[in-house]
C-alpha cells in the first residue's frame, strides 16, 4: 500500500522568485503514475498544486481530483499527515515527490551557529508563499533540517519512504 504526498509549483507569490513552466505538470504526471502503475487510491494522495502560470495546463479548477495549495503551512500538514494517519501501517510505503524551486543558504546565514559538527549549506524547499508576510514574518522556505526531522518521525511508524525533489 502507498501513501503519497506530490507537491508542484510553477508559479510563487513573491513576484521575484521566477516562475517556472514545467513543475506542476510533472506533478500531475506523477500523480498519473501513481494511480495508473501503482494503483494508488485517490483518497490515499495529497496534491498540492501552484496556480500553472503557464498555458501547458488547464487551471486547477479543472483538474479532476481533489488539490491544495501548496503554501509552507499545507506542505508541513501534508507531511504531518502521513504521521499522524492510523490508516498508515509500518510495511506501507510512503512516496513524498516535490517540483518546484530549491534554494541554498550558508549555515552561518541562516542563524546557525557554525560549529565542527555543523558547518556548510542548508538546503531548502519553496513554498508557494515563500517570502510573503504572515503575521508579520517572511515566509520562510521548508530546510532540509525541517524535511529530516518529519521524515525522522513518519519513520518511525513507517520506514519504507522514497523522496524524490526536482528542484
Amino acid at each position: 500500500r502507498f501513501h503519497v504526498v506530490i507537491v508542484g509549483i510553477n508559479k510563487y507569490d513573491d513576484l521575484s522568485t521566477p516562475s517556472l513552466k514545467g513543475s506542476a505538470n510533472d506533478a500531475l504526471l506523477f500523480h498519473d503514475y501513481c494511480m495508473q502503475d501503482l494503483s494508488v487510491p485517490v483518497d490515499q494522495i495529497k496534491l498540492l498544486l501552484s496556480p500553472t502560470g503557464d498555458n501547458l495546463l488547464s487551471t486547477l479548477q479543472d483538474i479532476p481530483f481533489p488539490c491544495t495549495v501548496p503554501t509552507r503551512e499545507n506542505i508541513l500538514n501534508a507531511l504531518y499527515d502521513l504521521h499522524d494517519n492510523p490508516n498508515i501501517k509500518s510495511d506501507d510505503s510512503i512516496i513524498i515527490f516535490y517540483a518546484g524551486h530549491g534554494q541554498s543558504y550558508r549555515a552561518a546565514d541562516a542563524d546557525y551557529e557554525c560549529t565542527p559538527c555543523n558547518t556548510g549549506w542548508i538546503e531548502a524547499i519553496s513554498p508557494v508563499d515563500r517570502n510573503t508576510q504572515k503575521n508579520s514574518e517572511l515566509v520562510p522556505d521548508i530546510s532540509d533540517r525541517e524535511i529530516n526531522v518529519v521524515l525522522g518521525e513518519i519513520a518511525k511508524k513507517c520506514p519504507n519512504i522514497t523522496l524524490i525533489l526536482d528542484c
